[in-house]
């Protein structure tokens, strides 16, 4: 049954990798590259939720420490299943990323002014973050009619919030045509951070009631 259940989450695991912040997320890149490392992390947070679930099928395990960094600290670390299962998950992400990153005319990872790499980072981040939360609210239905009702609101939400980021990497594709130094790229790449704000916060808001 752990198997099985294994084999379900692995091609998935990249989702849940989405949701997390960078610091989040760094923490289980530099892992994967330092076998039996230790992951310390704070009881409620997004890793612990992550780690926690990871130990029932034997991707990682939790460390007893003899003197917590913090009171409320917990430590886990990779199992070789786990590491194999999440460079994997860690490889198809940065896969997800780039490809909507490449939909942005004229961005060019690691020449673009650092003006634009930020609000693009912001942009790979927002939007798959976003699929991610796509891809599972899809993958799941409503057992009532009510909540079928919610559901689908959430949907429309996330997809509308979705068309906003797309229009912001548009956006930001005609702040590197106009040259983003010009007083038009400097405007366009403006207007988009207050756009990625706005759909930050409303990402933020749809999150929590769903």
């Amino acid at each position: 049954m752990t198997q099985v259940r294994a084999d379900k989450i692995a091609p998935h695991l990249w989702t849940r990798l989405a949701l997390l912040g960078p610091g989040d997320l760094s923490v289980n890149q530099a892992a994967v590259v330092q076998p039996e490392s230790l992951m310390v992390t704070g009881h409620g947070s997004p890793n612990d939720a992550l780690w926690s679930e990871m130990v029932e099928i034997g991707w990682t395990r939790e460390i007893r420490l003899d003197q917590p960094v913090l009171t409320a600290s917990r430590a886990f670390a990779f199992t070789d299943a786990g590491i194999r299962v999440m460079t994997e998950a860690l490889a198809e992400l940065a896969r997800q990323r780039a490809a909507l990153l490449a939909k942005i005319g004229g961005y060019s990872p690691g020449s673009a002014p650092a003006s634009v790499t930020a609000v693009c980072e912001r942009i790979g981040y927002l939007s798959t973050k976003l699929l991610a939360l796509l891809i599972m609210a899809k993958g799941r239905a409503s057992e009532t009619h009510e909540g079928g009702g919610r559901h689908a609101e959430y949907l429309a939400a996330l997809e509308a919030i979705a068309r906003g980021v797309e229009a912001a990497a548009r956006a930001v594709g005609d702040a590197i045509a106009a040259g983003p130094d010009s007083d038009d790229g400097r405007d366009w790449l403006d207007r988009t951070t207050k756009a990625l704000d706005y759909a930050d916060h409303m990402l933020g808001l749809r999150t929590e009631r769903s």
